[in-house]
């Protein structure tokens, strides 16, 4: 797939107690306002592995975006990154 090279993604935050993280992609080319290609809602890890399937849909250059929420639903915080695939 065009995107194997991809690790899983992982982040160095704390999540709140019955809290959650939203994981968001974006093509690294697309503007901010844009859609994501991709979202992951209700995360409870510090950590995501996309499927062979999720890989293959993820273009080489990406933008992630990784928000910690707490249980009533406020936003804790957040963090964005560039990543490419080989």
């Amino acid at each position: 797939s065009r995107a194997a090279g991809y690790s899983p993604f992982e982040w160095a935050f704390d999540l709140p107690s019955a809290g959650f993280y939203e994981l968001r992609i974006w093509d690294a080319s697309a503007p901010h306002a844009a859609r994501p290609s991709l979202e992951i809602l209700e995360l409870t890890e510090p950590v995501w592995r996309p499927t062979e399937t999720e890989r293959a849909s993820l273009p080489r250059a990406i933008r992630w975006e990784v928000r910690a929420y707490g249980a009533s639903l406020e936003l804790v915080a957040v963090k964005e990154a560039l990543a490419s695939s080989p």
